[in-house]
């Protein structure tokens, strides 16, 4: 593969945003927990364990293994004062592992801070009828007030309200939590099986997911979380028979705004087509590209830059160059399309291949191709189309 010669091309508007592409992944059974209503859920980043609470007069809080059900760790949340039912919603401080509680109706309502083991750390002393709860990607603690329909975030430390939000949606909500893929909120309308995703600071609303496919018409999801990279998440599921498991729900398409597209087709007939999936988030989180439609058994590498541009039959390829100098390339990374035409590599966003190597920035957005050979019909390459991410 030559050298490239490149020209500018005008950055592209991205697309709007699609409602969240859901499929089954399965159940974790919680039957032995006996949970007469599952409340809040929240995702545990260090360990990979997953939060439940039990929103009644059980008021335990559990710590299990998502993967085989096994309880880690299971404790009352009764050391927080007036929490004697509930809570209703919890969230996991990413930065020391506590839980922050809140118990919004029936006999006890507080709200307050416990340690990994249920001991109490600090007493809020209010009550603002929170029953979601979730931290975002910058360690901010937001929760969603009954009493008074907003957003509210809120510190951590402390308790009290730093700031209100309207949302574009004034309903009750029963759960909620932050997509590490996006940065945006997800919420739960409470007594629907509708899933909210909000744009912060606007509180716009940017799309709406019906979780019926996934649930009984009798149940009604008490508890979201996602998880680390966002390509998975969990609803627990309120009452009755449904208190019982946990639904696990996988993502399916991909991170990222496609342009440039489509690529030019190659010797299937079709063009390559380049996606990634994890998180959009810098420093060093996972993150993975990845291309399809690719002529089988085929040699290539990806490609980055932090300016899109655009030259026909660059390299003497049959295909178009839609990045612009300097560009990086994952020369360390060559990969084979193998029998199914596609390839997959994971990207270190600590050291993204310029020269010298970059890190990806919050607030910058870089650009990705694939570069394939193929042979059409004789030995020639071309590309996919391009790929732009913005990172948080």
């Amino acid at each position: 593969m030559r050298s490239l010669a490149l020209a500018l091309l005008p950055l592209l508007a991205a697309p709007a945003t699609a409602q969240l592409d859901l499929v089954a992944a399965g159940s974790i059974d919680i039957s032995a927990l006996g949970f007469v209503y599952t409340g809040g859920a929240a995702y545990g980043d260090r360990s990979g364990n997953l939060w439940l609470s039990e929103a009644t007069l059980v008021n335990d809080v559990v710590e299990l293994d998502p993967l085989t059900g096994q309880v880690v760790t299971i404790f009352e949340a009764s050391a927080v004062p007036n929490v004697t039912a509930g809570p209703d919603a919890m969230a996991l401080d990413p930065t020391n592992g506590n839980l922050v509680l809140f118990s919004a109706f029936r006999s006890g309502v507080g709200e307050g801070v416990v340690d990994p083991l249920g001991n109490l750390v600090t007493d809020f002393g209010t009550n603002r009828m929170i029953t979601g709860a979730a931290f975002d990607d910058n360690a901010r603690l937001w929760g969603y007030s009954d009493a008074t329909r907003s957003l509210l975030e809120i510190d951590p430390v402390a308790g009290g309200t730093v700031q209100v939000i309207l949302l574009a949606y004034q309903g009750r909500v029963s759960a909620m939590d932050f997509d590490p893929q996006t940065g945006d909120l997800f919420v739960v309308a409470d007594g629907t099986h509708d899933l909210l995703q909000f744009a912060l600071p606007s509180g716009s609303l940017v799309s709406t997911t019906s979780l019926l496919p996934f649930l009984l018409d009798t149940d009604f999801p008490a508890g979201i979380a996602f998880d680390s990279t966002g390509d998975r998440v969990y609803l627990s599921k309120g009452s009755g028979q449904g208190a019982d498991s946990v639904i696990v729900l996988d993502r399916i398409g991909g991170v990222g705004s496609s342009y440039c597209a489509p690529g030019v087709p190659n010797s299937t007939g079709q063009p390559g087509v380049i996606s990634a999936t994890g998180s959009l988030v810098a420093g060093g989180n996972p993150l993975a590209l990845g291309a399809t439609s690719l002529p089988p058994n085929q040699f290539g590498y990806f490609l980055c830059s932090l300016a899109q541009g655009f030259v026909p039959q660059a390299g003497g390829s049959q295909g178009n160059l839609c990045l612009a100098l300097p560009i990086g390339r994952f020369a360390q990374q060559i990969v084979n399309s193998g029998a199914n035409g596609s390839v997959q590599i994971a990207v270190d966003t600590l050291a993204l291949p310029l020269s010298p190597p970059v890190a990806a920035q919050a607030g910058e957005t870089w650009h990705f191709q694939c570069w394939y050979r193929d042979s059409n019909p004789g030995p020639t390459s071309n590309f996919t189309d391009g790929l732009s991410l913005t990172f948080r």
